[in-house]
């Protein structure tokens, strides 16, 4: 409005200092100095019409925009915490909170594409692989400032992970959903199934077949390595009996600039020591005990007893095992142990001792409801430890 009537006052001024010209007055130093008032009112209306003119359009065309730039604060980082069988995304909530606490500007997600039911962890683990690759790919273009992936898996969430980052693999760029991948941590996972150690060895060997066939899951049916008399799917993801068809799970795998496993020494009911530790079946029946003993150092009270990282070998990569020995579940967990130990690791032994076996919850501090949440809040050192480790503040 004020730009508005200036432009009229200034337009009537320069009228009547016009028209007054023509008429003729006499006097050569007042007419100067009218044309000197006319020429600076004219100088005014020209700054004003340029200060109020609407630009133009832009001629670039949207694709053709520069990218803005990056942010101090943009997130760099992105988490993807996967939970297990029959879980829910809050099961690993207290890790969350401590990632977000060492690394304030990162992505910290907990999936949430197996939890509609309970039920819909049980449908194998090339489905839940397969959802949980669209959530991740979802998300990572929600933030274009993303550099790096890290994923983690409590359980069969890190059998997910692995199946999910094989089809997220690019390997003419090494990247992972296009980011750079950088840590891969799981908590108590059967790299190498479950049957044969531990609790679930206590059941006859016919029963565990007899159940698999007729009344558990594909995923528990996978999880006990009589998915396939071939080739079952966690020798494949361990590099074993693949076929030319095969995703490239070990490659991906690899890709990853650090990999790390905790598991529980005593305690865990579902998912035994020499399952969820790469090497677990190449330790000979060491006595844990003394292992507990050697290494403890300044661990003590946290949960934590062992740290041992292994260097990698040639050894393993793309095995190939014969049909008659697929059926022998424990020379092949030998053969994929082998497999995934030619990639460095870093391995962490972890002890809840107590009457209960309830270590395969407190190993992730499990936080569900008020009850489980206060069972599993012995493991809350044991998490905040594997949150410094993912967050770059300490070694395995």
């Amino acid at each position: 409005m004020v730009a508005g009537g200036a432009e009229t006052a200034v337009d009537g001024v320069m009228e009547r200092g016009l028209r007054q010209g023509r008429m003729g007055w006499k006097g050569g130093i007042f007419s100067g100095g009218m044309m000197s008032l006319i020429k600076k009112l004219g100088h005014r209306y020209n700054t004003l019409r340029k200060d109020n003119e609407v630009p133009a359009k832009s001629s670039i065309q949207p694709g053709e925009m520069k990218q803005p730039k990056q942010k101090k604060n943009d997130p760099t980082d992105i988490y993807i915490l996967v939970h297990g069988l029959g879980g829910r995304p809050g099961d690993l909530s207290y890790l969350q909170r401590c990632l977000k606490r060492q690394n304030p500007t990162a992505i910290v997600h907990l999936a949430r594409c197996n939890s509609a039911s309970p039920l819909m962890t049980f449908d194998g683990v090339r489905k839940g692989g397969q959802r949980l690759s669209e959530e991740i790919k979802t998300l990572v273009a929600s933030y274009p400032s993303l550099t790096r992936i890290s994923l983690v898996g409590n359980s069969l969430g890190g059998i997910y992970c692995r199946y999910a980052m094989g089809l997220l693999y690019d390997h003419r760029k090494g990247r992972i959903a296009g980011l750079k991948p950088h840590k891969f941590l799981t908590t108590a996972t059967p790299h190498l199934g479950v049957g044969i150690y531990g609790y679930m060895g206590a059941i006859p060997p016919f029963l565990q077949k007899f159940a698999a066939q007729t009344l558990v899951g594909t995923t528990i049916r996978e999880l006990l390595l009589l998915d396939d008399d071939k080739s079952p799917l966690l020798a494949q993801l361990s590099g074993v009996s693949v076929s030319p068809g095969s995703l490239p799970f070990m490659k991906a795998l690899a890709s990853f600039k650090e990999r790390c496993a905790y598991a529980n020494a005593v305690n865990d009911f579902m998912v035994a020591y020499k399952t969820a530790h790469p090497s677990g079946p190449l330790d000979s029946g060491q006595n844990l005990g003394s292992e507990i003993g050697s290494d403890i150092g300044s661990d003590i009270g946290s949960g934590i007893v062992s740290r041992k990282f292994l260097p990698g070998s040639e050894r393993g990569g793309n095995m190939s095992v014969g049909s008659h020995l697929i059926k022998d579940r424990r020379h092949l967990m030998h053969v994929m142990s082998r497999s995934l130990t030619s990639l460095p690791w870093h391995q962490v032994t972890v002890e809840f001792p107590g009457p209960l076996p309830l270590a395969h919850n407190k190993i992730c501090a499990l936080e569900r409801d008020p009850l489980q949440t206060w069972l599993n809040s012995g493991g809350r050192p044991v998490v905040e430890d594997q949150a410094k480790w993912l967050a770059d503040a300490h070694d395995c």
